[in-house]
Formats: C-alpha cells, structure tokens, sequence
C-alpha cells in the first residue's frame, strides 16, 4: 500500500481503488421531557422571574429515555479486498496461531 501511496504517476483515482471508505453513526440515549405526562404551571416572567399565575400549583415533570443518533460520525478506511493480496495487508479479522 505504501508503494501505491507514493508511486509519482498514482492519481486519486487508482489509489481509491485500494480503499473502502465506510461510516456509521451508533445510536445513544438520550434524557428528555415527557411532554405527555409532564404539567408545567402556568405563569409568566416578572423582572426576571418566573411568577405563577395561580400560587399553590405544582410543576409535575416525567422524564423518558429515546435512543438518537450520536453526534459524532465514525469514518473507517480500509484496504479493498481485492488489494489486500498485493499489497500484503492481512484483514484485521483474520488470527493465525503458530507454535
């Protein structure tokens, strides 16, 4: 691969021949308003503060857990299997044992 790499007359192309380029975005979990079972108070801002329109109400807020997609994306470069004979890469999932 690094003789492809940085043969002089490779363009982009050929070396991309050599790469698989793949991505994936794992999924988390994530800590939100249950808006259906929540009960805000009304009221509304005074110099700052949130004020009540009815004194004696209690906010009552649930929370739920949903699974969204990470922020972050993972981006893998491998060699393309029909390259890996010519350029001597084993595949990462491949173990050989000797005794």
């Amino acid at each position: 691969m690094r003789q492809v790499a940085s043969a002089e007359h490779q363009n982009r192309a050929d070396i991309a021949a050599y790469l698989a380029l793949s991505t994936s975005q794992e999924k988390v979990a994530k800590t939100v308003v249950d808006e259906s079972q929540s009960r805000f108070c009304d009221g509304n801002f005074v110099e700052g503060n949130w004020v009540r329109s009815e004194p004696t109400c209690a906010d009552r807020i649930s929370y739920k857990t949903i699974s969204v997609p990470s922020d972050y994306i993972t981006v893998r470069l491998d060699p393309t299997a029909s390259h890996r004979a010519a350029t001597g890469v084993a595949s990462p999932a491949l173990q050989v044992t000797r005794r």
